[in-house]
């Protein structure tokens, strides 16, 4: 069951991709900090899938706040690997 600050975030993503974020959530997925340049405008630390770094769940201004971030969405934290980005 999705928490209301799931509900929350799913209602502002985009249309189609409100589902597969949805399903992430229910899956307490497994993510990643990644840092971001590809949007300008967007914060440049990317919360991604750990599996998928090309979906990316929320954007923040510090990994630490990232971090936060995903754990208060109820996603799992963890270390990356290495990312497209090189981080």
């Amino acid at each position: 069951m999705l928490t209301e600050l799931q509900k929350e975030h799913i209602a502002r993503v985009e249309l189609e991709t409100r589902a597969e974020m949805a399903r992430v959530f229910e899956e307490a997925s497994e993510v990643v900090i990644v840092s971001q340049d590809e949007v300008g405008e967007a914060p440049p630390f990317a919360i991604a899938l750990q599996t998928d770094h090309s979906f990316w769940i929320d954007c923040c201004s510090t990994p630490g706040a990232a971090a936060d971030r995903a754990r208060d969405l109820g996603l799992r934290v963890v270390p990356c690997g290495g990312s497209r980005n090189g981080n």
